[in-house]
């Protein structure tokens, strides 16, 4: 696909489950939010096609798909209260005002805003605002949901609380939904499955364990939060040892690295807090790794460090 006479997005395909919460998780720039705007129509394609069970629905119009959008920003209308927000869809749509009444009340108590119908949204909180957004996206029923990195503008625990309401909430209803995000922490999270994307293109389909077990490259091992990427030489060999067949990378997942009484000599080289966890960065012979432990040691300790079955995985290996 080109856009404004230059490529963007390349050889791309993406399927979506009924049901299924699919995550686009990538870098800023690297086409996730033009994907999700040729999905929803508001951006045409050069080649390709987008098809809906089966129909090609390439040429029709955004609001003939039936597919809902939710931006980062939450754009509700200043001028309408939070249920007037909620409805707005259905009035396009010409649903009774006693059904959208019906309907946009019991969508506000699905997000936990039970009794904010007469609320201002200029009193809303970030959160707040957002559940109404997810509401007013929600309520005329869309046949696939388009989340586009709706939690970025949030704080942390707020993003990690609302995820948690947001996987309930699809899950519950059964929506086919795509989420897009930079956050890994939230694709894993969020995602039946994830597509990881870098520069147009997409790297890597599949579950979150299959992705997490096996990125396939250094590049979508980083995306998905892998840190102990380690450069092998010509013999397969690195301070480790021999961990491969020849010259390339190999992850060595910090899930499978562990401080014991036998293994690999290493000092303590860093400690730090992620997502509540104790990780503790080692060096063993040249090769900074990073390990969660719940073991209490000290920067510049001495320790021992066992690499447990299935910690080294081919990535790109010549």
């Amino acid at each position: 696909m080109s856009l404004d006479g230059r490529s963007v997005l390349f050889d791309v395909e993406l399927e979506v489950e009924a049901g299924e919460i699919v995550v686009m998780l990538g870098p800023s720039g690297c086409g996730k939010t033009t994907l999700l705007r040729v999905i929803a129509g508001l951006q045409t394609v050069s080649s390709g096609g987008i098809f809906w069970e089966g129909i090609d629905i390439t040429n029709l119009p955004s609001h003939k798909r039936g597919f809902g959008l939710m931006f980062q920003e939450s754009t509700l209308f200043p001028h309408r209260d939070v249920a007037q927000n909620v409805s707005f869809g259905l009035e396009v749509a010409g649903v009774s005002p006693q059904e959208r009444s019906e309907r946009v009340g019991r969508m506000l108590a699905l997000v936990g805003l039970q009794g904010f119908e007469n609320r201002s949204v200029s009193t809303l909180s970030g959160g707040e605002a957002q559940r109404v957004a997810l509401a007013r996206s929600l309520v005329t029923s869309p046949r696939l949901l388009m989340l586009d990195e709706p939690l970025a503008s949030l704080d942390r625990s707020r993003r990690e609380e609302l995820v948690g309401e947001i996987r309930f909430l699809l899950r519950r209803l059964g929506q086919s939904a795509i989420h897009v995000t930079h956050d890994h922490d939230e694709a894993f999270e969020l995602a039946d499955r994830i597509a990881v994307m870098s520069a147009g293109r997409i790297l890597r389909v599949g579950t979150p364990t299959e992705v997490w077990e096996n990125p396939g490259t250094p590049e979508v091992a980083r995306s998905v939060g892998h840190r102990n990427l380690v450069d092998l030489d010509a013999t397969g060999s690195c301070s480790l040892g021999t961990l491969g067949t020849g010259p390339g990378t190999v992850l060595v997942r910090g899930d499978r690295l562990e401080i014991s009484a036998e293994g690999f000599p290493a000092r303590v080289t860093g400690l730090s807090r992620r997502s509540g966890r104790l990780e503790v960065a080692v060096d063993i012979g040249g090769i900074e790794l990073f390990l969660t432990t719940e073991r209490q040691v000290e920067v510049g300790e001495a320790v021992t460090v066992a690499i447990r079955e299935g910690a080294v995985v081919a990535l790109g290996l010549s």
